[in-house]
């Protein structure tokens, strides 16, 4: 089915279905003042195929009220590559095997959508070559929420915002801003990860990552809980440009981990690279096995060609630490900066590796007199 311009496409509530057979909606390239709401789509017997596109060029395109199901299929289920295009109260039932939400074009609002079911396919993904894109109020249980872990292309201006993570699974990432591929480097730049509450599965990686050399982030009020997991709640591995602060993280208790990490990473990275100009401030972690750390991670990877880089210019400021086996624990990096944090109640509260820590300066903590 084919919708041009100047479409209200409606049912009466959602018990209005739609069975896609063998074909999917689509709303028409170029088409504008299109609104598809207040029905359900099923996708039983739609093959592998999307379950509804939105092409190049359409925009001022609305979706609202609609529920996707039974969509079993490897292509993600709504396919946005359309501008100006909003896609507010979707919930999405049996869908497994793909993103439900795949965007590909600019001035796109993603808004409390819901999806509960067990998937490593994160709720939203998103392309590259585009700009403006907001994820806000959502709610994914049992799967990851955004996916930005490979493009052809930077994104930028992207906004994570006010969404509820629960129990994303083994082996995934809660929300990943990076970019590129293994051929290509193309990290995001402008990315705004704001007050998401964050509760990792059992095996889950790291709550937030920011990784691909991704530019100019702030992540911020978020609260993670990695207390089934263990791993790592937010990595900068690596970012440059990257203000992280107000956070509040806890439970991770993995061997060689910590709440807060700020790392070169060449596997993260997929070239070689570092984390720059990184500020750490005003968080609160608690029950973990570091705090909130610096180092290079893998110093012997092919990608560093036998010449591992540290990180430079880190700040470490005003943050809470507590009930961790180190507060802080400096392992390699080059301009680090910590200064009026409480690192009181750890069993030890600041390390500092004095062969690989360049160019240092530690001043005001609580807990520490060094």
């Amino acid at each position: 089915m084919q919708i041009t311009n100047n479409i209200i496409f409606s049912g009466v509530n959602p018990n209005i279905t739609l069975h896609l057979e063998s074909k999917r909606l689509n709303v028409a390239k170029n088409a504008e003042n299109v609104t598809i709401r207040n029905l359900t789509m099923d996708a039983t017997n739609l093959g592998d195929r999307n379950a509804f596109v939105i092409y190049a060029g359409a925009k001022n395109v609305s979706i609202q009220n609609v529920t996707i199901k039974n969509d079993l299929a490897k292509n993600d289920a709504l396919l946005t590559q359309g501008n100006q295009v909003e896609i507010q109260n979707l919930t999405f039932i049996n869908v497994t095997n793909s993103h439900p939400i795949q965007i590909a074009g600019s001035d796109t609002y993603v808004k409390n959508c819901y999806s509960n079911e067990q998937s490593a396919f994160a709720l939203v993904s998103v392309s590259g070559g585009i700009t403006n894109v907001h994820i806000e109020e959502n709610v994914a249980e049992n799967r990851p929420l955004f996916d930005g872990g490979y493009t052809t292309a930077s994104s930028s201006d992207i906004w994570i915002q006010n969404n509820k993570l629960v129990n994303f699974p083994n082996r995934t990432y809660g929300i990943m801003v990076m970019g590129g591929t293994a051929e290509l480097n193309a990290p995001f730049d402008r990315v705004f990860v704001l007050g998401n509450n964050v509760t990792a599965g059992v095996g889950a990686y790291n709550g937030i990552a920011i990784y691909g050399l991704s530019s100019n982030i702030i992540v911020a009020n978020n609260t993670v809980n990695q207390t089934l997991s263990a791993h790592n709640a937010i990595g900068v591995a690596s970012g440059v440009n990257v203000t992280v602060t107000q956070n509040t993280v806890f439970g991770c208790i993995e061997g060689a981990e910590g709440g807060i990490e700020v790392e070169s990473n060449p596997v993260h990275n997929r070239f070689t690279g570092i984390s720059e100009n990184v500020n750490i401030t005003n968080n609160v972690v608690f029950g973990s096995q570091w705090g909130i750390y610096v180092r290079i991670m893998v110093p012997d990877h092919v990608n560093w060609d036998g010449n591992p880089l540290k990180s430079k210019n880190i700040l470490i400021e005003g943050n809470i630490i507590s009930k961790c086996t180190i507060g802080i624990n400096l392992l390699a990096g080059d301009g680090i900066i910590v200064r009026d944090n409480n690192i009181i109640n750890n069993t030890r509260p600041l390390v500092v590796s004095q062969s690989n820590v360049l160019n240092y300066t530690i001043s005001g903590n609580l807990g520490y007199s060094g």
